[in-house]
């Protein structure tokens, strides 16, 4: 998330000129997918159809413009000093990808337990209207702090946060 701030590469040179910067970038239309499912899971007003979605939100697809994001990163540090890394090769290859990593900061190899394990799934909505009422009410709880507090206290945001995730599935993708 640190590509879509312009002045994030500066603010890391001023900080150390010799750091080491990577970034693993996803097919940006994969990413853009990506982020849909997620905006909708989570419950924000985003159309369900992809295409309608990146008519009416266009950053859904400029999001993956990487060139224009690394730019800052190709014009603050030298070539040895970045990595950059495909998602693609992540989920294929996550051993390969991590030696890639592990040579480029200069340190030993490590094979860390549960390697293979698959974290941060996508999540997709079963049930769309139950969808929609969850999270209507749980952003009015959000925006009053005296009710959410109470909310909170008598057990009743957690009643919604397990209904809410009770109306999730993992994503075929």
């Amino acid at each position: 998330s640190y590509l879509m701030f312009p002045d994030a590469a500066k603010k890391l040179y001023d900080y150390n000129p010799a750091i080491k910067v990577m970034a693993i970038l996803r097919h940006p239309i994969e990413r853009a997918k990506s982020q849909h499912r997620f905006l909708r899971s989570r419950g924000y007003q985003i159309d369900k159809a992809l295409s309608e979605a990146i008519e009416n939100y266009p950053q859904l697809l400029s999001n993956g413009l990487y060139y224009e994001q690394l730019k800052p990163y190709f014009e603050h540090f030298a070539q040895d000093q970045l990595l950059i890394l495909s998602f693609d090769q992540l989920k294929q290859d996550p051993m390969a990808m991590l030696r890639k990593v592990y040579a480029f900061l200069g340190v030993a190899d490590h094979i860390p337990e549960g390697l293979e394990k698959q974290v941060n799934l996508s999540m997709g909505i079963i049930d769309e209207r139950k969808h929609k009422r969850i999270s209507t009410v749980h952003r009015s709880l959000e925006k009053n702090r005296f009710v959410n507090a109470i909310a909170k206290r008598t057990g009743l945001l957690n009643l919604f946060i397990k209904a809410y995730n009770d109306n999730l599935q993992i994503d075929a993708q």
